[in-house]
């Protein structure tokens, strides 16, 4: 159950306990009202049934209050011997559910389980029955709830007769089998029961100790070694959630369990719920294994899109701008070599350049023949706002976040970043028109102002600080305030590299603006390939985190993380499983989701690590050993299918200094077949009051609430501010606007953020 849903019912909870007295108040006139519906009126005295005691009422009546009323369960005169488990009739009138707090044994399949409603004992018909979160399954108007079979946990049900409710719970627990055609009992007995360990079967992809959140395909597990035949299993213990999976072996081990097994464990999965996974082969009847490996589940879905460059895309036939909704398959947004780009925070804008060429333009050998911007609707549809014929004026700008203005990436002197020539310094921009603004505080301090980026609430620019002839060019991290406008502060020197080989570079703030994290390495780019006449040059970095509360008195020398555990580095050394020589130091251009989901940041990056079993030496796609890249016969280059995007959780809080990231795990749904870079993290454009969404990051207003009738599918709907506190996701000014204040949730860069899971 997610922390929003947990919240509700608490605060359910806290109001029925305020309303049980007043229920009490109101028993003689309900007690009376269920006479009247159930067995009409029949009055034993002048005062309509006014009574001393029982003994004045009719056969079947009670005293009740002063006034004689059919008894709840039209049994016999109050005065006539009474069963020995008869309730007392002095007792308080509540309403009840039965049964009370069930235990569901679910198997895969949809499983009901009937609750009836009793008010004094006797069960009613009109009740208006809730749920507190439809994840688990579904209840009906007659009071019948169904488990959808494959999600475990705990959900609070309510049963509402005018002004009483009742609650209880239902717990259901899943154990899912799923046999393999042709496997014989025996060899099903021998992988349960597991055997010898061997090295070389291991768990190449996912990394132990991801975090995924909800929402995503199911990872491909990759393993080393062949097989007759494997098992899979996930287990976790607080939901009680249990599946087991028989597959085919082969020469190479690649499954993913079932995506709605996969969704239905990671919807089970609490934020402190450790998702264990074993796997067990059976080859040549030898058995190995379990392998295992832990795996952490973010109570949230991401929301938004990547937007990213590719080049030999079989999608676009060639170099194109792509996207992937989280969650989806990839998509041409912009075909035709058009790459360096950038995308506003609230997704709506790309600025780039278009059509890239090799060949002599306007501004010199090697750059894109213009630039501009486009204009992005729900569907990711692009329409040109304007073009400049200047190629490198827009290419891997800083957008603000709403798309209205750019400062651009700078062409210094000693460029050292791929696809732009010449100079060219920074200059503040209008991205709806292309015009110059003013803004003197900026370029008469900073001349050149390198892979520039906003803060997600425009409040600060991050940038790579080059001047003419400084012996510093390129090791300086820079961040300056912006007043939304054309005024900007004093340039704060946040990092600075004393090794004259390294640069810092392709800075992006977290949703909190309280860090940057950056790459540090030998160039900007991922490598410069080899061709006829020049070795290969590649180029090693790693990401950094530079907390900008924990700088100097002059607001420089910040404290500096690693990131060790996203660059390949845990306790027991470097953990991909192909090793340092082969997948160190590959980590490049970050950019960051602009809202916290599920209690943790979410960094989107390039790198050259190796893919499982898939995209790697001796991997099931050709060409998996080439890291780097090379040039074809025709001097064009073939970039390696190893470039590829990443995502991994960052934890919300800190020490300065400390390492806060976690094991990445493989974007789902871009090409496998193509180089992809420069993944650009963004919401998708926003939607008005009245139109579906799947969280309040989609709705232009901040709110998006189940508008669905008691008892109906669930309607998620962007709607006007509905009162109340914000769930995750939702507007807020400050952590007192969110559900769950108390308990740790924030408001971070305007929209409510659970509370961290590290």
């Amino acid at each position: 159950m997610d922390l929003a849903a947990v919240g509700r019912a608490a605060a359910e909870l806290a109001l029925t306990r305020l309303r049980y007295p007043r229920a009490m108040l109101l028993r003689p006139l309900a007690l009376a009202l269920l006479a009247f519906l159930a067995l009409g009126c029949d009055c034993s005295g002048p005062e309509r049934g006014a009574c001393d005691g029982t003994g004045d009422c009719r056969a079947g009546e009670v005293c009740v209050d002063g006034a004689c009323a059919p008894a709840p369960d039209g049994g016999p005169r109050a005065d006539a011997p009474a069963p020995a488990d008869a309730p007392s009739i002095d007792a308080p009138l509540a309403l009840t559910i039965a049964p009370a707090d069930p235990v569901i044994e679910a198997a895969g399949r949809p499983t009901e389980l009937a609750f009836r409603a009793l008010l004094g004992g006797t069960e009613l018909a009109s009740v208006t029955w809730l749920l507190s979160d439809v994840v688990l399954g579904t209840i009906a108007s007659d009071g019948t709830f169904t488990a959808n079979g494959l999600v475990a946990g705990r959900v609070e049900l309510t049963a509402r007769y005018g002004e009483l409710e009742a609650r209880t719970s239902v717990t259901v627990r899943v154990n899912v089998s799923e046999p393999l055609a042709g496997l014989s009992d025996a060899d099903v007995a021998a992988l349960r029961a597991g055997g010898a360990a061997d090295p070389s079967f291991r768990v190449l992809y996912p990394y132990d100790d991801t975090v995924f959140p909800r929402g995503l395909a199911a990872p491909v597990f990759q393993l080393g070694g062949a097989a007759d035949a494997i098992r899979i299993t996930l287990d976790l213990d607080g939901p009680d959630f249990h599946y087991e999976g028989f597959f085919a072996g082969g020469a190479t081990l690649q499954r993913a369990v079932p995506q709605a097994v996969w969704d239905a464990a990671t919807e089970s999965a609490g934020a402190r719920d450790p998702l264990r996974v074993g796997i067990t082969r059976i080859a040549g009847g030898v058995v190995n294994g379990p392998v295992t490996e832990t795996l952490h589940i973010a109570p949230g879905r991401l929301t938004g899109s990547i937007y990213y460059n590719t080049y030999y895309s079989p999608l676009a036939s060639g170099g194109a701008i792509l996207r992937v909704p989280l969650g989806g398959d990839a998509e041409v947004v912009q075909a035709g070599c058009t790459v360096c780009h950038s995308v506003s925070a609230n997704g709506g804008r790309i600025a780039t350049g278009l059509d890239w060429s090799g060949t002599e333009t306007i501004t010199g050998t090697g750059n894109p023949r213009r630039s501009g911007t486009l204009d992005l609707d729900v569907a990711g549809t692009p329409t040109a706002r304007w073009t400049d014929p200047d190629g490198r004026k827009f290419a891997f700008g800083a957008l603000t976040p709403d798309g209205a203005r750019l400062v651009n990436n700078a062409v210094p002197p000693d460029n050292r970043i791929r696809g732009l020539s010449g100079t060219l310094p920074s200059r503040l921009w209008d991205a709806e028109t292309g015009a110059e603004l003013a803004a003197p505080s900026f370029t008469d301090v900073v001349r050149y102002a390198v892979t520039p980026a906003f803060a997600p609430d425009a409040s600060a620019l991050a940038f790579s600080w080059f001047a003419d002839g400084s012996a510093t060019n390129g090791r300086i991290l820079a961040v300056m305030s912006y007043d939304g406008g054309t005024v900007f502060g004093a340039p704060r020197r946040v990092v600075s590299l004393a090794d004259a080989t390294r640069i810092v570079g392709w800075p992006a703030f977290l949703p909190d603006g309280r860090a940057v994290i950056y790459q540090e390495g030998t160039g900007f780019d991922t490598s410069v390939p080899a061709g006829a006449s020049r070795p290969n040059a590649p180029v090693f970095a790693d990401l950094r985190l530079v907390d900008l509360t924990s700088c100097d008195a002059a607001g420089e020398n910040c404290a500096v993380s690693g990131l060790e555990v996203l660059n390949g580095y845990a306790e027991g050394g470097f953990y991909p499983p192909y090793g340092e020589g082969e997948e160190a130091h590959s980590n490049f251009e970050p950019t960051v989701l602009p809202v916290a989901v599920g209690g943790y940041y979410w960094v989107v990056f390039t790198s050259r690590r190796c893919y499982g079993n898939t995209i790697a030496p001796g991997g099931t796609l050709p060409g998996g050993d080439d890291r780097w890249g090379r040039m074809n016969a025709e001097g064009g280059e073939i970039p390696s299918l190893r470039k590829k995007l990443w995502i991994a959780a960052i934890d919300l809080t800190g020490a300065p200094g400390s390492d806060r990231s976690h094991p990445a795990f493989f974007l789902s749904g871009q090409e496998l077949e193509s180089g992809n870079m420069r993944g650009f993290a963004a919401l998708d454009p926003c939607r008005p009051d009245g139109a579906g969404c799947a969280s309040a990051a989609d709705c232009c207003g901040g709110f998006c609430r189940d508008t669905a009738e008691p008892g109906a599918p669930p309607m998620l709907t962007c709607v006007p501010p509905p009162g109340g506190c914000s769930e995750e996701l939702e507007a807020c000014t400050t952590s007192a606007d969110c559900c769950g204040a108390l308990g740790g949730a924030t408001c971070i860069n305007g929209r409510c953020a659970a509370p961290g899971v590290e």
